[in-house]
């Protein structure tokens, strides 16, 4: 019978070497004897609000190059040389890392917005590494949902008759955008937390909030240490190095056949990563399992419903560990 006396918990954070640079990743669980997540890409700072998934996962996170305290400790690199090509074969350094280190035979990946574009390489590029792929705000085409997802948030914010949104979204115009910019401010609105979002957060434990926002002090899960820097803005120039790939990004020149199984769960109200092109490319993909679930009520920030998605994790990616 396993007991919090026979349990092997795991909280880890760290650089480790990838391709020349310190790069940040933090390990956390129960028990490292359970299977491995490893989420994508830099969340390193919500450890706290992710804290219930450590029961049954072994949570790997990390800051690749250019975000977070991988930038912090790697400030004057910026985004020089930042490609998804790039933050592919980085990420693929630390499943390697992790698999050896936690004597783990494979792991899962959780991709989330941008993230599944790495995810997806790395699916395809190194499919023994992992059990399973899951995407949460799927991008498939990137030019094709930022045309919807512009024609959405206007769409509604007239039928609301809100004027300074309206005025903020004519004045950028409808993408392909040259600035992150110009995407930021469509994207304030294409992000609104939908209703189940907003129950979470409206019923969130305020000191889990007050961690997600400035972590304590004495958290391993951030780099302690380094000189101080606004989140926001680095992540903002992350993007502009990255938005020529994103435009240019289309799911279906990867291929559509996996090696492993691939799982997408979308939120129903996704205005961001628009949902309608979900469907039509997960029913292209050949895969030796594959599965979509959308769930209601629910945007792009659908991966902090955070009990929804821990229970899916667990009834149809957490059997396949083995």
């Amino acid at each position: 019978m396993l007991t919090a006396d026979n349990l092997r918990p795991i909280s880890e954070g760290r650089f480790i070497s990838i391709h020349g640079q310190e790069q940040w990743i933090t390990i956390r669980g129960a028990d490292r004897a359970n299977p491995v997540l490893f989420i994508l890409q830099g969340l390193t700072r919500i450890a706290s609000f992710l804290a219930p998934w450590e029961q049954d996962w072994t949570i790997v996170q990390w800051d690749p190059a250019g975000m977070g305290s991988t930038y912090a400790k790697n400030p004057e690199a910026g985004t020089k040389g930042l490609s998804f090509d790039r933050i592919t074969r980085d990420a693929i350094v630390v499943a390697e890392h992790v698999r050896q280190y936690l004597g783990a035979a494979k792991i899962a990946i959780l991709a989330t917005s941008g993230g599944t574009i790495t995810g997806l390489k790395m699916a395809r590029m190194r499919p023994e590494l992992f059990f399973a792929y899951v995407g949460n705000g799927q991008v498939v085409n990137f030019s094709r949902q930022e045309e919807l997802s512009y024609q959405l948030v206007l769409s509604y914010e007239r039928a609301a008759g809100n004027a300074a949104a309206i005025a903020e979204l004519e004045a950028i115009g409808p993408p392909p955008y040259k600035s992150a910019a110009a995407v930021a401010v469509k994207d304030k609105y294409a992000n609104f937390l939908q209703p189940a979002e907003q129950a979470v957060f409206a019923a969130l434990d305020p000191a889990v909030l007050a961690a997600m926002r400035t972590p304590p002090a004495d958290a391993d899960y951030v780099a302690h240490g380094l000189a101080p820097f606004d989140v926001r803005a680095v992540s903002l120039a992350w993007f502009e190095a990255l938005l020529p790939e994103f435009a240019a990004f289309d799911a279906r020149s990867l291929g559509t056949r996996f090696a492993l199984p691939m799982f997408f769960f979308q939120g129903e109200r996704d205005l961001h990563t628009v949902t309608s092109e979900v469907p039509p490319y997960v029913a292209e993909i050949e895969a030796p399992a594959k599965l979509l679930v959308v769930i209601p009520k629910s945007g792009h920030m659908s991966f902090f419903l955070r009990g929804q998605m821990l229970a899916l994790l667990n009834a149809h990616i957490r059997p396949l560990a083995g």
